[in-house]
Formats: structure tokens, sequence, C-alpha cells
């Protein structure tokens, strides 16, 4: 579960009823899978409780979707990766500590995009045929964190998001 009152810790119990999830608390996860040698991977945040949410949790959840927008509009052939990066920026969103996309193949694969890497994300492009996690991620304190990871195909036109899994709708 996400934290409430730290942007990048998940929830440690504290005031939480010893880490229980309770309703409105903002759930976390990423799954993967290896098949043929290849990896995919997707990533979900969905809130406990009843199918409204708690307060503030639809607002989120449209930050998220703003965010996304410019994510998946940077997934372009011949953009530099650090776009995902200003992707942040242009959202009014902070950069998290993790990468905010790398590559999927055979593991861990380059290009590595991270607000600790900008060198390196300056000088990676994205080229027809890579496939990308992405990774959007928002906060806010008093509610919590919400995440999504798609597998995005760089095509010769732009990109083609592979993940088909659904994701929580106000």
């Amino acid at each position: 579960m996400t934290s409430r009152t730290h942007p990048w810790r998940r929830a440690d119990g504290g005031d939480r009823l010893q880490g229980r999830i309770q309703h409105g608390d903002l759930v976390a996860f990423s799954a993967g899978v290896l098949a043929g040698g290849y990896v995919g991977e997707v990533g979900r945040t969905w809130p406990a409780g009843n199918r409204q949410g708690a307060r503030g949790v639809a607002p989120l959840y449209r930050r998220w979707e703003h965010l996304w927008e410019k994510l998946i509009a940077s997934c372009r052939p011949g953009a530099r990766a650090s776009e995902l990066l200003v992707a942040y920026q242009a959202a009014g969103e902070p950069e998290p500590p993790m990468p905010v996309a790398r590559g999927l193949g055979m593991g861990f694969d380059p290009p590595v995009v991270s607000k600790h890497l900008p060198s390196t994300a300056a000088d990676e492009r994205l080229e027809p045929g890579m496939v990308l996690a992405v990774t959007g991620y928002v906060w806010e304190e008093g509610i919590g964190a919400v995440f999504g990871r798609e597998a995005v195909l760089i095509t010769a036109n732009g990109s083609e998001v592979l993940t088909a899994s659904p994701f929580w709708q106000p």
C-alpha cells in the first residue's frame, strides 16, 4: 500500500493498524512474466474498499492520466529518452526516484531513463522496435500514490501500448 505521508515509501503500518489494508488505501502492484526468454511487465494501483474510492483519489488518478498523456506523447522514434523526464515537468509532477522508463526484452535493458542518470537519458534515442516499461507515478500527501507501468512499443510512426490490463476508473 502506498504511503500517505511520504512520496517514495510504502506504508509501514504506523497509524495504519499494523500494516493492514483499510478502506481508501491505494494498493500498488507490479507483475511480470517471462515467456520465451522475453520479459513483460505491468503495474497498477487500485483503491481498497468501495467502488468510489476515498476522497481525493479521483483527482489523483486524473493527474496520473494527464502525466500518462505527456509520457506516451514522448514515446516516438528519434526522440531523446530524456523527453520522458521532461514529460513529468510538463505535467507538473516531480520525477520519481525509480526509472521512468527502461527497456524490456531479456531483462533490465537499455535505455534506463532516470533522473539519476540525466546524461545517459540525454544520449539515448528511442528507436522503432524498442519495447519500454514506462512508469507514471503521482503522489499526494494524505492520499498516497497512483503508480502505473505499461509496456510500450516504439513504432515507425509513434508508439503502441502493449499492455491490456484494466486500470481503476473513478
